[in-house]
């Protein structure tokens, strides 16, 4: 009797790590999905940020042109109208 109740014991205490595995095989697969999905939001995240900095140092670079460009006019209004 004490042999099949180990056996039986044996037995359930397989079937219970087999369980465990696979629930941490589901839960490291979701984790890995989700971590994927991070990844790609960070990856898109990081690509818009330097799409935006670079329209602002064109703007940037502009507004400087533009503002040149009035300088120069004003310097030469100021020639003309003197």
């Amino acid at each position: 009797m004490d042999v099949q109740k180990l056996l039986e014991l044996g037995q359930k205490q397989r079937e219970e790590m087999k369980s465990l595995q696979e629930a941490l095989q589901n839960q490291l697969r979701e984790t890995s999905e989700k971590a994927e999905k991070h990844q790609a939001t960070i990856n898109f995240l990081k690509t818009e940020v330097e799409r935006k900095s670079k329209m602002i140092r064109d703007l940037q670079n502009e507004v400087i042109f533009m503002l040149h460009e009035n300088c120069t006019l004003i310097k030469y209004y100021k020639k003309i109208h003197i």
